[in-house]
């Protein structure tokens, strides 16, 4: 009898476990095609950009379609920039000449002759470019993690780290917004969000920040750290917030459905256009 049983119970274990292994093929329907908007000007002396391109379906494995021959003008009240196509067919327009924008305008970003599905469509955002902190400097501190630290930071216990620290006074005025990044040797290693670091001024405001830890970088003596101050706004703050929510901070099955995130372009668009104050401040990494 008890043999039997157990046959029994072996037999209802295997039926289960195979059931759990049944393929499941989703079949989801296809969407309308969207503009999809990242665009980031700046106070640096640059070409400034804006890159555009279409929406795809979530399992397509090729590249999102890119806008080419779309017209693009960015504006502040006093001049009207007109971006052109380059290279031909990108999809990423640029201003005819490197320029420096001034702080404190508001900039308005207008895209126009963007054909989606045979309809030719407008678009329109702005954006108020407010002036970022200056940092006074940053100094490092050498870090050779345990290994309990090194699980902690997700970090090589092996590998030798620098904590990068920043000094400066956050302005009196309330409703701040910052974002930083750091280079490496003039190489951006923050070139996704995940890696940045963005606060408002809520604990800070109208106070000098002594000493703040705002990396921790894998580096070598000899090498130079540049660290850039961004100024932004509320809603690009609550934008990358939620691109936050929505990916490295997703709570998983207790997290909500996704959904696509709101941006700051009219008539349906994705994305963002960004007007950010920017500064840096470097430090030569010493024996």
């Amino acid at each position: 009898m008890k043999s039997k049983l157990l046959i029994y119970i072996f037999i209802a274990a295997s039926v289960i476990a195979t059931s759990c292994s049944e393929k499941i093929d989703l079949k989801l329907d296809d969407t309308y095609t969207r503009l999809v908007v990242d665009a980031n000007i700046t106070t640096e002396h640059k070409y400034q950009t804006v890159k555009l391109s279409l929406t795809s379906n979530y399992f397509s494995n090729s590249a999102s379609p890119v806008v080419s021959g779309a017209d693009v003008t960015i504006s502040n009240g006093d001049t009207t920039m007109v971006l052109i196509e380059n290279p031909s067919g990108s999809g990423i327009y640029q201003t005819l000449t490197p320029v420096k924008l001034p702080y404190e305008k508001k900039y308005t970003l207008k895209i126009g002759n963007v054909t989606i599905d045979d309809v030719t469509k407008e678009y329109e955002s702005s954006c108020f470019m407010r002036q970022t902190m200056t940092m006074d400097s940053i100094t490092y501190e050498k870090f050779e993690p345990s290994h309990m630290q090194a699980g902690q930071y997700g970090v090589d216990p092996n590998a030798t780290y620098y904590k990068i620290n920043g000094w400066g006074q956050d302005s009196p005025i309330p409703g701040d917004y910052y974002l930083w990044e750091y280079y490496i040797n003039d190489t951006l290693k923050t070139d996704t969000i995940s890696e940045c670091i963005f606060t408002d001024d809520l604990l800070v405001n109208g106070n000098y920040i002594p000493g703040l830890t705002m990396f921790l970088i894998n580096a070598n003596p000899g090498d130079t750290v540049k660290v850039g101050t961004y100024s932004i706004n509320k809603e690009f703050y609550d934008f990358i917030t939620s691109l936050m929510l929505e990916t490295a901070w997703n709570a998983g099955p207790m997290s909500g459905p996704p959904s696509n995130i709101k941006g700051n372009i009219n008539n349906g668009a994705l994305g963002f256009f960004r007007a950010t104050d920017v500064t840096f401040v470097s430090v030569g990494i010493k024996e």
